[in-house]
């Protein structure tokens, strides 16, 4: 697989992934993510739901250890900013 093919690959796991909360995570978008590592997926998570944890705060937890130091590791995120944080996406 090239690297275009890897990339399209990922962001169509993403997409399943956010499509998850299609149903439960109104008012907040729905939102997918990833941890690739060594072109493997070492964690994964989508909104639920308001007031719990965001995708990409359990694709990280789901990582752990694995996300490490060595080797790149590579966050993958699908989806739209939240508007209570004003629209920024990934630093909190």
């Amino acid at each position: 697989m090239n690297s275009k093919e890897k990339d399209i690959f990922y962001i169509k796991k993403v997409i399943e992934l956010a499509k998850k909360g299609q149903y439960t995570a109104h008012p907040n978008p729905m939102v997918g993510a990833i941890i690739v590592k060594n072109n493997k997926i070492i964690g994964k998570g989508y909104h639920k739901k308001p007031g719990t944890p965001h995708a990409e705060q359990i694709a990280i937890k789901q990582a752990g250890k694995l996300a490490g130091n060595h080797g790149k590791c590579c966050p993958t995120v699908g989806g739209t900013c939240c508007p209570h944080v004003g629209g920024q996406c990934c630093q909190h």
